[in-house]
């Protein structure tokens, strides 16, 4: 060996270098599976969220944002506002069903 393969350390040598890329492609891989919709959700209070609505009509059960619960989940949940969301709630960005 040469004095400059001794001193090079992990990050100088090859695999060094292929060991840093395989965790800056595993970083990556965990960023882009966050969902997006948790990075850009709304507060209940930005929103005007209440668990009973002033018109019955427009509950969260028929908004276009609502997701039901998934299988044996305990809450549904909105696109946009964050939290567990109340199927009998509503809020100020309400949106009909098309």
């Amino acid at each position: 060996m040469n004095e400059t393969s001794k001193t090079a350390g992990p990050a100088g040598s090859r695999r060094g270098l292929l060991h840093l890329a395989a965790c800056l492609s595993g970083a990556a891989l965990c960023v882009a599976a966050m969902p997006q919709a948790q990075a850009a959700a709304l507060s209940k209070a930005s929103v005007g969220y209440r668990d009973i609505p002033s018109d019955k009509g427009k509950v969260c059960a028929n908004c276009a944002l609502f997701i039901l619960p998934a299988q044996g989940a305990a809450h549904a949940r909105c696109k946009l506002v964050a939290g567990p969301i109340s199927p009998a709630g509503w809020c100020q960005i309400w949106t009909p069903r098309s």
